[in-house]
C-alpha cells in the first residue's frame, strides 16, 4: 500500500524489526518465514529497516506517509489440522503496553528536554514505602490527603529511566531494577527536579537534590563524572534541564548491573511531590508488577495499589491498566497480565541479524571481569561469559 505506514495503535502490532535487512526482497522473505507476519512496511527513501507487522487493519493505518506497506497473500494451505483460531482482539490494557513498548524501544535520551524526559524512555517508580501512607502512587507532603509514613522522605519521590539503548551495555542481561517488586509507569510530560546517573543517596540530599549542580560542558569532576559513583560517593545532581548531558555519560559510567536491588546500575531522576500530586490521577500511567518472575496475584500488595488508586479517582482499568513487566525482554517489556507479548529479539529465530545476537549468559550476571578490568573496552564479551559472576 503506497503512503501506508502501519505500526503500534496504527493500524497493526510489531514483530521485532530487523536493521539488519537492507532490501525489500529479503524484507518480505523475513516475512514468509515467520508464520505470524502479515506485511512488511519499509521507507521508501533513505534508512532501509524491515519493519514486520500483524493484526493489520489497513484502514487504521497512517496515510501519506513517507513508508510503504505490503501486505502478504499466502497461498492456501494444503488440508491439515484446523487452523487455531483467530487472535482475539487487543485489550485496552495491551494498547497501553504497545505503546510504553514503542516509547522504550525508539527512545533517544538527548531528547530529553525543558525539564521532562519525554522521549528519552519510560519512567518508572518502584514501590519503596517511603511514598504516602496507604497510598505508594503518591509522594508523601505531609498534608492530611498525603501523609508520611515514619521513614518517608516529604516533599519528593524517586523514579527512574529505561530505555532500549541500555543493553549497549553488555553486562546489562536485564534492565536495571530497584527489586523485584511492583510501581507505576510515570507521564513523561511530568518536569523533573532533578536526575543522578546512579543511586544518588538522596536522603542526604535537601529534597532530593543536592544544592550544588553538575555542569554540562564540563561534567568530570577530579576525572570522574559528576552525578555518578553510587553509594556516598555523589554530592552533586544533574539539573532537570541537563537531563539528557547525563543520560549521554550513563551507559559508559553508570555502575555495573546486579540483579535487581540497590545500586545495580540504574538512574535515579527525583520528582517534586507537589507537581506531582497536582497532575494526579494523569501522573500515573499504569501500575506494573514483575508477574513473569513473582506470579500474579489479584490479592497482592500491587494489584491492592492498583484498585485502590482507580477507586480514589473513579478511574477505569482501560484508562490506567495493571501490566506485567518482564526485565529480560529487551523489546516487549510490558504486556497485559495474562497476553503474551511478542518474544524479544534475542528469543527469536534465525531471522534476527547475526550482530543483534548476545552469547548465552546466566539470567543475573552482577559483572563481568575481562582481561583484568571490569569493562571491556570494545563493548564485547568472551566468549561465553567469561568470569560470571553471580
Amino acid at each position: 500500500m503506497a503512503g501506508y505506514n502501519c505500526y503500534a495503535d496504527h493500524g497493526a502490532t510489531e514483530l521485532p524489526d530487523l536493521s539488519g535487512v537492507s532490501t525489500l526482497a529479503d524484507c518480505k522473505a523475513t516475512c514468509l518465514r515467520t508464520p505470524e507476519c502479515e506485511a512488511v512496511t519499509m521507507a521508501k527513501h533513505g534508512a532501509t529497516v524491515c519493519y514486520r507487522r500483524y493484526a493489520v487493519d489497513i484502514a487504521e493505518c497512517s496515510t501519506d506517509s513517507p513508508y510503504n506497506t505490503y501486505m502478504l497473500i499466502r497461498s492456501p494451505s494444503p488440508p491439515g489440522p484446523p487452523a487455531p483460531p483467530p487472535l482475539r482482539p487487543m485489550s485496552p490494557a495491551q494498547k497501553v503496553a504497545n505503546r510504553l513498548n514503542e516509547r522504550f524501544r525508539h527512545a533517544r535520551p538527548e531528547a530529553a528536554s525543558g525539564g521532562k524526559p519525554l522521549g528519552a524512555g519510560v519512567v518508572m517508580h518502584q514501590f519503596d514505602n517511603f511514598e504516602a501512607r496507604d497510598k505508594q502512587w503518591a509522594p508523601c507532603d505531609n498534608s492530611p490527603q498525603y501523609p508520611c509514613n515514619g521513614g518517608s522522605f516529604s516533599g519528593r519521590i524517586s523514579t527512574f529511566l529505561i530505555f532500549r539503548g541500555m543493553h549497549a551495555r553488555r553486562d546489562r542481561v536485564a534492565i536495571p531494577l530497584i527489586s523485584m517488586g511492583g510501581g507505576v509507569v510515570v507521564d513523561p510530560n511530568i518536569k523533573l527536579k532533578c536526575a543522578y546517573g546512579d543511586d544518588g543517596s538522596t536522603y542526604k540530599a535537601p529534597g532530593g537534590c543536592y544544592q550544588q549542580w553538575c555542569d554540562a560542558h564540563n561534567p568530570f569532576r577530579g576525572g570522574h563524572p559528576c552525578g555518578f559513583g553510587g553509594a556516598n560517593q555523589i554530592d552533586h545532581a544533574w539539573h532537570s534541564y541537563d537531563l539528557s548531558a547525563m543520560l549521554r555519560l550513563y551507559n559508559e559510567h553508570s555502575q555495573h548491573y546486579k540483579r535487581p536491588q540497590f545500586y545495580s546500575g540504574y538512574n535515579e531522576l527525583v520528582y517534586d511531590a507537589s507537581i506531582w500530586n497536582r497532575n494526579l490521577p494523569s501522573t500515573v500511567e499504569a501500575f506494573f508488577g514483575l508477574f513473569s518472575h513473582n506470579g500474579f496475584n489479584s490479592h497482592g500488595p500491587t494489584a491492592r495499589q492498583h484498585q485502590a488508586f482507580l477507586r480514589q479517582y473513579g478511574i477505569t482499568e482501560a484508562e490506567c491498566p495493571l501490566l506485567n513487566f518482564d526485565p529480560e525482554n529487551w523489546d516487549y517489556p510490558f504486556s497485559a497480565p495474562g497476553e503474551q507479548a511478542p518474544h524479544s529479539a534475542h528469543d527469536t529465530n534465525h531471522d534476527t541479524p547475526a550482530a543483534a545476537q548476545l552469547p548465552p549468559c546466566p539470567q543475573w550476571c552482577s559483572t563481568w571481569h575481562c582481561d583484568g578490568a571490569e569493562w571491556c573496552s570494545d563493548g564485547t564479551l568472551p566468549a561465553p561469559c567469561k568470569n560470571c559472576q553471580l
